[in-house]
């Protein structure tokens, strides 16, 4: 592994062409899982080959090599010429190995009188469930991405075909809470009943270790708002395309979701494994997966200032499929690269339409939980992307503004359900909006207007 910024490595960096997928926070730990995965080949049909060569992780910036995703357009129109439906097998492999995923968060629950072999070998089986999810998203996100792109040179209507080959988690969640509100208006909603939900979907907030409680009070606020509609969506056509679209759109939604579910029910598991080491949990999440197994095996944990370095920021990744991770003045070189500074007199940014409509309102920026609080009844939700922890809150946004996203992101998925305007792949509105600003969100058009600082 390459610990030291050398000018060699940093020229390389500076090479590639990065692209700015995600932005994500959480832990060292599970974003080294999760990348590694994502240097997996995945064969997505006979002879057919993905794999990623660059990925970098800059703290919370996931970026991937553009010349790698190019060459992913290549490999589907491969894969399409030999097998059409070549993305519904993936679906069925999908669901083969969600099913290891539940019995290992079933297993994970029954960890009194565990020795410590047994809890070292499920955390051995958590990293393979982990890996196991994340590696479809080698191709679930460019899959959209090249569907999404071609059916939109002929086809008009794509908006409306843009859903989930099949239900979703936040489906559930959605169904739920409208049985919770037809209760409540007939005055027989009762505290079992609240209960019963918080507890099965208790995992909603959950992000890379990151894990806050989902509580009463966000249930009460989410009865409050607009719950979605269950409306049929249009009958599927036959056609290649829009099937692996809503693949893709399925896979990248329901990896999150059940990576959600396994970091969640992780957690009893880690405290164990960190109290064995004789650390607090967030040094845990500090800790790789290889450095945990070699200090069950008594060799020597990182330092306490290595320990520091990490959680202060990191860059992680592969670069020519060499692993990387870099702290401390390293890190924050690489992070000064890549930052882009900040345009001062930008009254307008530009974007795609997810869900039409026009609203002005009171823009709030919103970076992760500590500021799921900030959002009122009516506010504009400006934020990088959102991910199903965002379910708490996305229901009381008048708009929806990402600088991520395509038409099946998340963020699309979720706006056109709730009938919410979004406009998203700004690249720029959490830098360029702050909280208070009075904007219009013109979701016709794509045009988010800053009308009052």
């Amino acid at each position: 592994m390459i610990e030291k910024l050398s000018e060699e490595i940093f020229n390389k960096i500076k090479t590639v062409e990065w692209d700015p997928a995600v932005t994500r926070f959480g832990f060292l730990q599970s974003k080294a899982i999760v990348m590694e995965a994502l240097m997996q080949p995945q064969e997505i049909a006979s002879g057919v080959i993905l794999k990623y060569v660059n990925t970098l992780w800059v703290q919370d910036k996931y970026l991937i090599d553009l010349k790698d995703t190019q060459l992913f357009s290549d490999k589907f129109r491969e894969a399409f010429s030999k097998d059409i439906e070549w993305p519904l097998t993936v679906v069925k492999k999908f669901d083969k190995f969600a099913e290891e995923n539940n019995r290992f968060i079933h297993e994970v629950k029954f960890l009194e009188d565990s020795s410590l072999p047994d809890l070292i070998s499920l955390f051995k089986r958590y990293i393979s469930v982990l890996k196991t999810i994340q590696g479809f998203y080698v191709f679930a996100m460019p899959l959209t991405n090249f569907c999404e792109k071609e059916l939109s040179k002929e086809r008009p209507d794509i908006l409306e075909y843009s859903y989930s080959y099949k239900k979703l988690d936040v489906d559930y969640i959605n169904e739920s809470i409208r049985n919770l509100k037809k209760l409540e208006m007939q005055g027989k909603l009762t505290d079992k009943e609240i209960q019963s939900h918080l507890e099965k979907f208790a995992w909603i907030k959950t992000s890379y270790n990151l894990i806050e409680n989902y509580t009463e009070e966000d249930l009460r606020a989410e009865l409050k708002s607009e719950v979605g509609s269950n409306e049929l969506k249009p009958s599927p056509e036959k056609h290649f395309l829009l099937t692996g679209l809503q693949v893709g759109i399925f896979c990248r939604n329901r990896i999150k979701e059940s990576s959600q579910q396994i970091w969640f029910a992780f957690r009893p598991l880690a405290q164990l494994l960190a109290q064995k080491l004789k650390a607090d949990l967030p040094s845990f999440y500090t800790l790789t997966y290889q450095e945990v197994l070699a200090g069950f095996a008594d060799e020597a944990l990182p330092d306490k200032k290595v320990i520091q370095e990490r959680r202060e920021g990191f860059a992680h990744g592969f670069l020519n499929s060499e692993e990387i991770l870099l702290t401390g003045k390293d890190y924050q070189k690489i992070r000064a690269y890549f930052e882009s500074p900040i345009q001062e007199d930008i009254k307008e940014i530009k974007g795609q339409i997810a869900c039409k409509g026009k609203v002005t309102g009171i823009a709030k920026v919103i970076m992760g939980h500590k500021d799921f609080g900030k959002l009122n009844h009516g506010d504009i939700l400006v934020t990088n992307m959102t991910t199903p922890d965002y379910m708490v809150i996305l229901k009381k946004s008048a708009a929806i503004v990402t600088d991520e996203g395509g038409l099946s992101c998340h963020a699309a998925i979720v706006s056109r359900e709730f009938n919410i305007p979004c406009v998203m792949g700004t690249k720029n509105a959490t830098k360029v909006l702050k909280d208070g600003d009075l904007i219009e969100v013109d979701a016709d058009k794509g045009v988010v207007k800053i009308l009052k600082k």
